[in-house]
Order: C-alpha cells, then sequence, then structure tokens
C-alpha cells in the first residue's frame, strides 16, 4: 500500500511537471465579456497571419508599477503573447525597464532619444501607509514596434482620455477614476498594435479624398480631421464639380456635412465610383438644426430638411436617412441661463439635452468595437 501512495505522487508530480509545461508553451485565454471586448477581431487576425517578416515588439511598461499600471501590463502582456502564438512567433515581445542599470547622463541621454521617438514619460506618486512618504515613480506606458530594416512605431498604451467619477460640475473638482481609465486603455490596446503592425507591413498607403463643390467645410472645424487622416493615409481634396472620381486611384471619398444640392451629373460621379470598385464615407446632416440659430431666436426653431438630393442615389445602396430628429434622455448637457444674481450677473446651470444623446454601437463590427460613447450634435 505504502508502494501505491509512492507512484501515485511521482504520478502526481509528473502530471503537475507536464501542465506547468504545457502551460508555457500553450497560450490561452476566455473572454467573458457580453460584448467580447477583449477577443481579437478577424481583421486583426487576418493581418497577422499575412506577416511574412519579423516584426519585434519592446514592451517599456515594466519592472515595480502601481497597481493600476501593472494591470494594463498584464492586460498587455496576455494580448502580444496572443499576437506571438498567432504568428508562429513571428512577432517577438521583450520587457525593458528604461534607464534600468545607467548611470544619470547616460540615462538623460537614453530618456531624450525616446522622446524624440514619441515615447512618453509619466509620474506616479503614491503615499506609503506605514511611514506616511510620499514617493514618486517614473512611468513609462509605451511599446514600441519595429521591423526587419529598423523602422519604429511608438505606441501609448494609455488611454486616449481620462475617466473622471461622478460629480457636480458646479461646485466638486473632477476627480479620475484609474480603474476606468486603465480599463479603457486595455480596450484598445488590440486596435493600437494592430494598426502599427498595419503601417509597417503594408505594402503601399491608401488615398483618401475630401470632396468638396457642395458647401462641404474647408475651414478650420474640420483641421482636426484632416490632420488625423494624414497620420495614417494620403489626403488630397476633390472637388466633384470639376472632375471624375477614379477607383483605381482614390480608395475612397469623404463627404462631410453638404449644405447645396447634388445635381444629376454628381449622383451620376458617384455612381460610377462605386460601380467600379470605390468607397464613400457619408457624414450627412439631412435636416438643418444649429444651436446658433436657436440662440439668436430665443424662442422656437424649426428644423428643415436641406433638400440635398441624395434620397435616390443612397436608396441604390440600399440606404435611407429619414427626415428627423433624435431625442434621448441619456444626453448631454449646455449651459442656459436660469436667472440672474443681485449683482445682475447672469447666473448659468448645465441642462440636459435631449437633442445631444450619447450614441454607442453594438455588435462586434470592427469600426465601432471599443469605442466610447459618441456625442452628435442634432443627429
Amino acid at each position: 500500500m505504502l508502494r501505491n501512495k509512492k507512484y501515485n505522487l511521482l504520478i502526481t508530480t509528473l502530471g503537475c511537471i507536464a501542465a506547468i509545461l504545457l502551460a508555457q508553451q500553450w497560450h490561452y485565454r476566455a473572454d467573458v465579456t457580453a460584448e467580447k471586448r477583449f477577443t481579437i477581431t478577424a481583421a486583426t487576425e487576418n493581418l497577422i497571419d499575412s506577416i511574412t517578416e519579423p516584426i519585434h515588439i519592446k514592451v517599456l511598461l515594466n519592472g515595480n508599477l502601481p497597481a493600476d499600471y501593472k494591470k494594463l501590463a498584464i492586460a498587455t502582456t496576455d494580448l502580444l503573447e496572443e499576437f506571438s502564438a498567432r504568428s508562429n512567433r513571428k512577432i517577438t515581445v521583450s520587457y525593458e525597464t528604461p534607464g534600468e542599470g545607467l548611470n544619470d547622463t547616460t540615462k538623460y541621454q537614453l530618456f531624450d532619444s525616446l522622446q524624440r521617438m514619441g515615447v512618453v514619460f509619466e509620474r506616479s506618486s503614491e503615499i506609503v501607509a506605514n511611514d506616511n512618504k510620499n514617493t514618486e515613480q517614473l512611468i513609462t506606458p509605451s511599446a514600441i514596434v519595429s521591423d526587419a530594416n529598423g523602422k519604429a512605431i511608438t505606441v501609448d498604451l494609455r488611454s486616449s482620455k481620462k475617466v473622471f467619477k461622478q460629480y457636480n460640475i458646479l461646485t466638486d473638482i473632477p476627480e479620475e477614476d484609474k480603474e476606468a481609465t486603465r480599463n479603457a486603455a486595455e480596450a484598445l490596446l488590440e486596435f493600437k498594435f494592430a494598426n502599427a503592425i498595419d503601417k509597417l507591413t503594408r505594402k503601399r498607403v491608401p488615398t483618401i479624398a475630401y470632396v468638396v463643390g457642395n458647401g462641404q467645410p474647408i475651414d478650420l472645424t474640420v483641421n482636426d480631421l484632416g490632420e488625423s487622416l494624414r497620420n495614417d493615409y494620403r489626403l488630397a481634396i476633390f472637388d466633384l464639380k470639376k472632375g471624375y472620381p477614379q477607383a483605381n486611384q482614390i480608395d475612397a471619398l469623404l463627404i462631410v456635412k453638404p449644405t447645396q444640392p447634388f445635381t444629376d451629373e454628381d449622383k451620376l460621379k458617384l455612381d460610377q465610383y462605386v460601380m467600379n470598385g470605390g468607397n464613400i464615407i457619408w457624414c450627412v446632416d439631412k435636416v438643418y438644426a444649429e444651436l446658433d440659430s436657436l440662440m439668436r431666436s430665443q424662442a422656437d426653431f424649426v428644423a428643415f430638411d436641406r433638400n440635398l438630393n441624395i434620397d435616390d442615389l443612397l436608396f441604390k445602396q440600399g440606404v435611407r436617412i429619414n427626415n428627423d430628429l433624435v431625442q434621448d434622455l441619456n444626453c448631454s448637457k449646455i449651459p442656459l441661463i436660469i436667472g440672474y444674481n443681485p449683482d445682475n450677473s447672469p447666473r448659468m446651470q448645465r441642462i440636459p439635452w435631449p437633442y445631444y444623446p450619447f450614441v454607442s454601437g453594438l455588435g462586434n463590427s470592427a469600426i465601432t468595437k471599443n469605442l466610447d460613447r459618441v456625442l452628435p450634435i442634432f443627429p
């Protein structure tokens, strides 16, 4: 009986060792969220499968980190392990703490060169409960994605915006919800790394043309849109009144807030462009409703159809835009004067405005996945 116990103990020990070795070789994670926020999309899988040259990712978020950043570092490690396994180890990952073991002069030169590459640094302060001392730490929430030719792209692992706890906008000081901010950053990790890999591996840069000729804005209101597109695409301006868009030269047309009707010739050009394989991104305000006009009238304001004459063109593509305005109780607030103080200064208060609803996408679309709520204006 003693011999059987020894055999059972030996088998159990060998089984544990085999399980540990297998776990080191085989990576798996389960996504139990309802919207599958942490499941790699099909587009990312196709991108990884198409990699032919080695890609190296150096993660600089490493070392003894605060709890919120430690969680982000673990999520980054899990995702990159899945990337590496999917690519048959064409994607390799390393971890480094910048400046560790270097003297101050060398460390300063290293930080300066990293900052020129786009690496971000952040100071984190924490009060130790036992000693009641404030300790500061320099954190590097970045990663560098590079190819075999030395071309590198820096990825900021943080979320692009901070999430704040509920507060009274008139009396309270906003306090960041660090956990929610880091969760938002985790949800964007796949897109950020996939975007960097795509930029390194793509053979050509797609061309996007901003269409003008029908009253589209060309002032500073769309400057941020143009600057954002320039980072990833070749951007051009195309006057629909002066030429015919060619699908073999322009990958996509961007039509933003037209205010003048489209003629039959305009619609023919767009229709033939789509028929030849072109893509159109429509950003249309079909109903005229502007807050400035409402404020000037100081009374009722009637929204009306812009008469863009595109209903038949969109209907051919299976799209119809109703002449409606959307209202929702889940909305933003606008400042309004609700009275006057004894010194005749206006008393302002932010009032919910149902015509500024918060909208969010459902499903597993690559366009809306992990996208935070969007604030449209009179949609």
